[in-house]
């Protein structure tokens, strides 16, 4: 069994069992039914980092700090459960254990664009990107500074200081009429 179906069970069976102090008095199917189903609620953003970062190792070689392009929309053997199936996604894995990461996102083009997110672990947004984004579209560099990290920072970047070490990065390539295919 995958590691990740293995924290992923694990993390059912606790979360059931701590939140529900009448189970072990009077066993409840609809209340144990329930909290499973809210516990794989609750972890689905984490599994599906967790999965697509895997998938990337396991199926390219690929690791922190590369930029992986897939020229094709996502499928399930990709392992990221909360992908849309209609674009190609650009994603990374950025790691500051070593100090600040910068990363160059390009402007938004006549043929093509950019829009996504740097996100945590459970997907929640750090910075966006893109036309919609921090940027406009107009594209820029962000700096990701460690947590803790305490020195001088340079002009000239849209600096952010995410929880953990290793925030990934989403994008969706936003193809424009006539533009790249």
């Amino acid at each position: 069994m995958r590691i990740e179906a293995r924290l992923f069970s694990a993390a059912l069976i606790l979360l059931t069992i701590a939140f529900t102090p009448a189970f072990a008095q009077q066993p409840n199917e609809k209340m144990l039914h329930r909290r499973a189903v809210e516990a794989a609620i609750w972890g689905m953003p984490a599994v599906s980092m967790r999965s697509a970062i895997n998938a990337t190792r396991r199926d390219i070689g690929g690791d922190s700090n590369d930029v992986v392009y897939f020229s094709k929309p996502m499928v399930s053997r990709h392992g990221f459960l909360t992908a849309n199936n209609q674009v190609p996604y650009v994603i990374s894995t950025i790691n500051t254990k070593d100090g600040p990461m910068v990363v160059d996102v390009p402007p938004a083009s006549e043929k093509t664009k950019y829009f996504g997110s740097f996100i945590d672990a459970w997907q929640l947004p750090i910075a966006d990107v893109g036309p919609t984004g921090d940027d406009e579209g107009k594209g820029a560099k962000y700096l990701f500074l460690p947590p803790g990290y305490n020195d001088h920072v340079p002009d000239g970047y849209r600096v952010y200081r995410p929880a953990t070490f290793s925030p990934p990065s989403i994008e969706r390539q936003g193809r424009q009429p006539g533009g790249i295919r």
